[in-house]
C-alpha cells in the first residue's frame, strides 16, 4: 500500500489564512489541522506571518519541524494539546517527509484519522 495523504482540500494561500482564522475564531475541539507544503520558501513564508500576526494572547499551537516531522510522539502531543489544552493546533508540513522511513504506512494512516489534512498550494 502506497503511502497517501488523504487531503479534504486544495487551498491556495487566501484559502489558507481564511481556514486559519476560521479554525482558530470558532475552535471547539477539532481535530488539528495540518497543512502541507510543496516548498519549503511558502511554509517558511506562511510560519512567519503567523508569528507576525498573532499576539501572545491567541491561543494557537503552531507546530513545525523541519526534520523529522512526522513523529509519532510529536504528533501525539499536538493531539493532547487540542484535548487537553483545549485550544486549536495547526500544523505546517513539508509534503517531502511523507517519503521518509519513519512515515510507515501505519503512521500515515494515524495522520489521515486524527488531523484534518489541506494541501497548500501556491500560485
Amino acid at each position: 500500500m502506497a503511502k497517501s495523504i488523504n487531503h479534504i482540500k486544495t487551498l491556495n494561500e487566501k484559502e489558507l489564512w481564511e481556514m486559519i482564522a476560521s479554525y482558530r475564531d470558532n475552535f471547539h475541539g477539532q481535530k488539528p489541522l495540518m497543512f502541507w507544503f510543496h516548498s519549503n520558501q511558502d511554509l517558511d513564508c506562511i510560519k512567519a506571518q503567523i508569528n507576525q500576526d498573532f499576539s501572545d494572547k491567541t491561543k494557537v499551537f503552531v507546530y513545525h519541524r523541519y526534520v523529522m516531522q512526522l513523529e509519532k510522539e510529536q504528533l501525539d502531543y499536538c493531539l493532547d494539546v487540542v484535548q487537553q489544552g483545549h485550544f486549536p493546533v495547526i500544523c505546517l508540513m513539508n509534503d517531502h517527509s511523507i517519503t521518509t522511513d519513519k512515515a510507515t504506512d501505519d503512521l500515515i494512516s494515524f495522520v489521515n484519522e486524527n488531523f484534518d489534512n489541506y494541501d497548500i498550494v501556491f500560485n
